[in-house]
């Protein structure tokens, strides 16, 4: 549970820091027009927070993930406990089966081709 805390703490760390530089390019350009140097400083700023945002957005949808696959390992361990096996096989599959279906088509798809290359 601290891993979370500290991850949570961490992404509002990040925001915090974020809207800090967002008031800072707000006053920038409300500011008197100044040389080139501030303007290129802001543009950096400026992308700065973009990619944050988008770094945010990724630890995010990650913590969102890691969540659900939390909270199934759960209802899988009780489950376990409550001697329901095949509840608690096919939860797993839900888990492990769309991580490894991709690659399983894949690998059907080449095998398929090299069935039909050798058959030439």
């Amino acid at each position: 549970m601290r891993s979370w805390q500290a991850n949570a703490q961490s992404v509002q760390d990040d925001i915090i820091r974020s809207k800090t530089l967002a008031n800072e390019i707000l006053k920038h350009s409300e500011a008197p027009a100044k040389p080139e140097k501030s303007v290129d400083e802001i543009e950096g700023k400026a992308a700065f927070l973009v990619h944050e945002l988008n770094y945010n957005q990724q630890v995010l949808e990650t913590l969102r993930g890691v969540k659900k696959v939390n909270q199934i390992l759960d209802q899988v361990e009780q489950a376990r406990s409550e001697r329901r096996i095949l509840d608690a096989l096919r939860l797993l599959e839900g888990i492990i089966l769309p991580q490894l279906a991709p690659s399983k088509r894949s690998a059907a798809y080449h095998f398929q081709n090299r069935q039909r290359r050798s058959a030439l």
